[in-house]
């Protein structure tokens, strides 16, 4: 099985009003790369300034960028397990794959428990990887670190199939991601903490279900 390694620029985080500007993916088989893609995405929208300041991707970048529908059939494949560094988030962009996606994020929380950072980038000098590439915020390059990161997931968990590696990282949403319970479990921290998180923060609809099931 391959597994598909995907990196995404966008204009927002919400891909219901924000638009998918850049796609990159590696293909790996039994752990060696042997595939890679990138293009930019035409969609005919103003990139706001927000989401220069992080990506730099300008409009006259993706002009004459062909729009998803017509990189589809390159992208989807029924033969791949997609892989991103916060699959929560790409996968809200790439929504076309049947199969559920690894999360290298979640996956390294399971792996090294108690890091001060979990992104690509800090791990990637935490885990001293030896990557040719300095450029972060750019889909290729970012794909190619959580690479390289999967590579040290999949030597930690050997062993380990795809539908025992979904088991492993969903036990990190019943993680406190932040606060002064950063790290600790959600059945060890006080009820009425969890509900104030629950009610009264921006977190992801994962960690809102583990929460709900908590506290019932």
């Amino acid at each position: 099985m391959i597994l598909r390694v995907l990196d995404t620029e966008t204009s927002g985080l919400d891909p219901e009003v924000s638009n998918l500007l850049e796609v990159a993916f590696c293909d790996l088989h039994e752990g060696t790369p042997v595939y890679e893609f990138q293009s930019m995405i035409w969609s005919g929208n103003k990139i706001p300034a927000l989401a220069k300041s992080i990506h730099h991707i300008q409009e006259e970048d993706v002009i004459d960028a062909m729009p998803l529908k017509a990189l589809e059939h390159i992208i989807y494949s029924e033969d791949v397990i997609p892989v991103a560094h916060n699959a929560e988030f790409d996968s809200k962009f790439l929504p076309g794959f049947s199969r559920e996606w690894l999360c290298t994020l979640l996956l390294s929380k399971q792996a090294w428990p108690g890091l001060e950072s979990y992104t690509n980038q800090y791990l990637r000098y935490h885990l001293e990887l030896n990557i040719d590439t300095k450029d972060t915020h750019s889909a290729l390059p970012d794909v190619r670190v959580t690479v390289a990161i999967l590579q040290e997931l999949l030597k930690h968990f050997k062993g380990n199939t795809y539908f025992e590696l979904l088991e492993i990282q969903e036990k990190s949403y019943e993680i406190m991601p932040f606060g002064k319970h950063k790290g600790e479990n959600f059945s060890d921290i006080p009820s009425g903490y969890l509900k104030w998180v629950l009610n009264n923060t921006e977190i992801s609809d994962k960690y809102k279900q583990k929460l709900r099931s908590v506290l019932k």
